[in-house]
């Protein structure tokens, strides 16, 4: 499950299956997304796509157990709509 906090930080959570706890972790900083952003299990990575508030289109990546997000810059600015991204497992 992702989110967007009230500052736009980027908030992915995630639960252990058959565990009552949910974990957060920060993906991306304040003002970092705009809109509603989209994820997806591509394999073991947890993939996320988002907009940024100047209209960029950002890809975020992690591979499941590892502690750390990857980001790239897929578009640069004005190139998405104020509609979220959706990102999708292919195959």
């Amino acid at each position: 499950m992702i989110a967007a906090s009230a500052s736009d930080n980027l908030v992915f959570y995630w639960q252990t299956i058959g565990t009552p706890t949910w974990n957060a972790e920060q993906v991306a900083g304040p003002k970092s997304i705009f809109g509603g952003p989209s994820v997806a299990q591509v394999g073991d990575t947890a993939v996320i796509a988002a907009s940024t508030g100047d209209g960029s289109l950002m890809f975020y990546w992690q591979t499941i157990g590892t502690p750390n997000w990857n980001v790239e810059q897929v578009a640069g600015p004005q190139t998405t709509s104020n509609w979220g991204p959706c990102v999708a497992r292919v195959g």
